[in-house]
């Protein structure tokens, strides 16, 4: 059997449709929240409905056990300047 070093774990992970997965709220307005144009209870509103609870479990398990490296792709964030 080989053996692997966790540091070695990599996971790709695209949050479109991935971790958002709500059908009133996307990544665009992840990001809009992130850059201040989203405040108060809106933006509460957005943090608490934008991600889908069963695959945040699944990927904290994921964590937990590897703690992998990340490799994130979103549409939004392509599309920012950073």
């Amino acid at each position: 059997m080989e053996s692997f070093l966790v540091s070695d774990t990599l996971v790709f992970l695209d949050i479109d449709d991935v971790l958002c997965m709500s059908r009133t709220y996307n990544a665009r307005h992840a990001v809009a929240t992130l850059d201040g144009y989203i405040v108060g209870a809106k933006a509460d509103q957005v943090w608490s409905k934008i991600f889908h609870a069963f695959a945040c479990q699944n990927l904290r398990q994921l964590d937990s056990e590897f703690s992998p490296r990340y490799v994130i792709r979103c549409v939004a964030t392509e599309q920012r300047r950073c």
